[in-house]
């Protein structure tokens, strides 16, 4: 499985933002290799596939962060396989 996210601007953008930031979070996969990612927090949002580079497909979800931590941690979908990655 080669599934990857992590904190730098790749990834999360802007990679440290303040209250009332709107912010993009990003997952990467092989390319054609699940079915599904969904950032899962206090409430399900689903990440929807942006596009794929050479080996690799991207997800992404736009969120409002306020002044406490975000939570979260994502769920992949393959086929009748789920998995869950966090840091």
């Amino acid at each position: 499985m080669h599934y990857f996210c992590d904190e730098t601007e790749d990834y999360r953008t802007p990679a440290e933002p303040e209250a009332g930031d709107s912010v993009v979070i990003r997952f990467r996969t092989l390319a054609n290799n699940v079915d599904n990612v969904y950032l899962i927090s206090r409430k399900v949002k689903s990440n929807g596939k942006v596009r794929t580079e050479g080996l690799f497909d991207f997800y992404e979800t736009q969120i409002s962060v306020g002044s406490t931590s975000y939570l979260y941690y994502f769920e992949i979908e393959n086929g009748r396989d789920i998995c869950y990655y966090n840091n």
